[in-house]
């Protein structure tokens, strides 16, 4: 993401990616718990990136997730943090958190 040009499209455009992967993440985690998955099993989501090319998947547990109601909270894949916007907030081996 640090090659992209920036602008206030570029921010707007990005923050939609981020949102929309939130909401589907967000949906993901919530039929997860339903069916039974426990708070500490891995489950696959999208890298909350915004990179409109990103196909990149993260493993979190229901537990790391949380709740899922943090917009300022993106759960992107390790060096996918972005540059200039937010601050890296948590880290482990498959994914950073970032504070927007």
């Amino acid at each position: 993401m640090s090659d992209a040009p920036s602008g206030p499209r570029l921010s707007f455009d990005v923050r939609s990616r981020q949102d929309q992967r939130r909401v589907v993440n967000f949906g993901v985690v919530a039929t997860a718990r339903v069916l039974g998955t426990t708070p500490d099993e891995h489950i696959a989501l999208r890298c909350e990136c915004g990179d409109p090319g990103c196909s990149r998947r993260i493993a979190v547990t229901p537990r790391e997730y949380g709740d899922g109601g943090d917009s300022a909270r993106l759960l992107v894949a390790r060096g996918h943090e972005p540059t200039g916007s937010g601050r890296v907030g948590g880290l482990n081996d498959r994914f950073a958190v970032v504070i927007l």
